[in-house]
């Protein structure tokens, strides 16, 4: 059986240092100074081993705080889940008898009004009837905004919500020029509306329109989508106020529900064409939520 080198042992170090003193010979003292430093590595080493030692407890006790909290914030995000439910479920509700009472108003206000011949009358029913279809068109607004936000963001391709019915229906007598790359765009699962109210607006504002077009270019790291049409325009003085809540002759909310369901990704929209010649939306889009696909 090989004897074991014990030379190197930490525990006879100190004794093999004292025994090299008494030897002058210049390999006596190199092994002093050998034994020496070894001493001193041992010490350090253990130093360390004892530091990483209280690392990886206080590692361990980290990791079980982060499963402990991680499970706390899933309940969490559970109960909340299941309020939303529940109030989604409320809101529908009572938006649906809303909209019955809304409807029974506005049906006996019509029958009421052709049964009287009072002028007076008349006008105050027509008002009826308009504040009637106003409500119906918040209370519908308000189921529209409750889902935004309320499934997670997916690649959207530009080219294929346009070829959409709902927006087909209306584009069937405006000719729509649309860049050949195909563009996809990272937002909520409700750009389609966003589309929607864009070409619906320059439906119902645009007088003479004739065409639409969408184009993009790239500034810096991010990609501007333009939509263009070749209506009225919007005046200088509203160019920012038109993307507020309840601004404009109808609902006032088609521009402020296109601005809030772009911000969820960061994408952010603004107007600055010009008066006359027609509408210029800049749809900026931050880098990382556009792709596009050239043929």
């Amino acid at each position: 059986m090989k004897k074991e080198n014990n030379f190197f042992n930490p525990d006879t170090i100190p004794e093999r240092i004292q025994e090299l003193n008494n030897d002058p010979s210049p390999l006596a003292r190199e092994l002093q100074e050998t034994l020496a430093a070894y001493q001193k590595l041992e010490e350090r080493f253990d130093r360390v081993m004892g530091i990483a030692d209280r690392y990886q407890a206080d590692l361990m006790k980290t990791n079980e705080e982060l499963v402990k909290s991680r499970d706390e914030i899933r309940k969490v995000n559970e109960a909340i889940s299941q309020v939303n439910n529940k109030l989604k479920i409320l809101s529908s509700i009572t938006r649906h008898d809303i909209l019955n009472r809304v409807m029974v108003t506005s049906f006996y206000s019509e029958n009421v009004r052709d049964c009287i011949t009072d002028e007076d009358l008349k006008k105050q029913l027509d008002a009826v009837k308009i504040s009637s279809e106003e409500i119906k068109n918040i209370i519908q607004f308000t189921g529209l905004y409750q889902d935004l936000g309320m499934e997670a963001p997916a690649w959207q391709n530009i080219r294929n919500i346009l070829s959409s019915p709902s927006i087909q229906n209306m584009i069937s007598d405006i000719t729509i020029n649309y860049m050949e790359d195909s563009l996809e765009i990272y937002a909520d699962r409700m750009l389609e509306k966003v589309i929607y109210n864009l070409v619906e607006n320059s439906k119902r504002h645009g007088e003479n329109l004739s065409k639409i077009s969408f184009s993009c270019h790239k500034e810096g790291d991010k990609l501007v989508l333009l939509y263009e049409d070749d209506g009225k325009g919007v005046p200088t003085g509203v160019k920012e106020k038109i993307f507020e809540k309840g601004f404009g002759k109808n609902t006032g909310l088609g521009l402020f529900l296109i601005r809030e369901i772009l911000s969820i990704t960061g994408i952010t929209i603004i107007e600055n064409g010009e008066p006359g010649v027609g509408v210029r939306f800049e749809i900026t889009i931050p880098e990382g939520k556009f792709r596009i696909n050239s043929k």
